[in-house]
């Protein structure tokens, strides 16, 4: 849908509607669609913030893609996402961190 919006109706998605996909294919199980989300933002010049890094790597651990879910936390502690000092990502990325620690 977030594809067929684009060039349907000339919308843009921005980082929120993407996390708010990846979220939900996490919460399905659905690693493979997370990741490919991640990959369309990187075409359309979009920077996953850490709510879609953290949805992403929950689906790929609930899915037991464990490469994948640390590739994600490598990328993310090397990307040096700017982070607001608000509580929601501070709590994003102490469940990014947690994650790998079940």
């Amino acid at each position: 849908l977030l594809r067929k919006s684009k060039f349907v109706h000339n919308l843009q998605p921005d980082a929120y509607c993407y996390g708010t996909v990846i979220n939900a294919c996490a919460e399905a199980g659905r690693s493979e669609e997370a990741m490919l989300m991640l990959e369309w933002m990187r075409r359309d010049n979009i920077e996953p913030n850490i709510m879609c890094y953290t949805s992403a790597a929950k689906a790929c651990v609930e899915s037991r893609q464990w490469r994948a879910a640390m590739g994600l936390l490598y990328e993310f502690q090397n990307l040096g996402l700017q982070e607001k000092k608000d509580t929601k990502n501070m709590n994003y990325k102490k469940t990014l961190l947690g994650i790998f620690m079940i």
